[in-house]
């Protein structure tokens, strides 16, 4: 027994030793000073939040008096009041207001790949490049990428074609995510294959253009 625990207490340390020199290689360009990188460093022993933790209803009722008020005069209003804020945050994106944490959680909330791109790319290419051009999350960027990849590659297919105009869109963000310095700082930590999946990404959109 005091060998199991002495092993696990090994591994445990060998984890955490190897999150928190993940995070510094992450950290190290994403963090806009000192003290910001010492919080990334500081919370490598946690775990991020997925989509189906960040929209899950709270475990535990804190205000039940409020809440039971609430429940009684129906949802009518929380609906409302969730269609405007939607309505809102649109009306925003339009206007060039986005913020990358903005941009971030909504794509995080996105279900499907077709819906994450047709929220992408309702957001003008310079809001997109004014929001995420200091700082973009590594994660973030890959998976918008093959998003625009599996979207391309799925319109080379017969009968799936909408003239090009969805094609030469994302050509068109490809050519300013390139573009982008926050962008260029994390090329070198793409995988092997990752890169192989990115230059066949930009194969198809130099064949967009035309």
């Amino acid at each position: 027994e005091r060998v199991k625990k002495e092993v696990r207490a090994a591994v445990g340390r060998d984890e955490n030793h190897q999150r928190t020199d993940n995070m510094k290689k992450r950290a190290i360009y994403q963090a806009r000073s000192y003290d910001e990188f010492k919080n990334f460093v500081a919370t490598a022993h946690l775990n991020p939040l997925g989509p189906d933790a960040i929209n899950a209803p709270p475990k535990f009722a804190f205000n039940r008096c409020h809440n039971d008020a609430t429940a009684a005069r129906g949802e009518s209003g929380d609906a409302s009041a969730r269609g405007a804020a939607l309505t809102t945050a649109s009306a925003g994106r339009e206007r060039g207001s986005a913020s990358a944490s903005t941009i971030d959680t909504d794509w995080r909330r996105m279900r499907g790949d077709q819906e994450k791109l047709k929220y992408i790319l309702g957001i003008p290419t310079s809001t997109f490049a004014a929001a995420m051009g200091a700082r973009i999350d590594s994660q973030f960027l890959t998976d918008l990428l093959f998003v625009f990849l599996g979207r391309l590659e799925q319109q080379e297919r017969p009968g799936d074609d909408d003239g090009g105009s969805t094609a030469k869109a994302i050509a068109e963000y490809v050519r300013v995510i390139g573009g982008m310095s926050s962008v260029r700082r994390l090329k070198g930590f793409f995988t092997s294959s990752e890169r192989e999946k990115i230059a066949r990404l930009l194969e198809l959109c130099r064949a967009a253009d035309g």
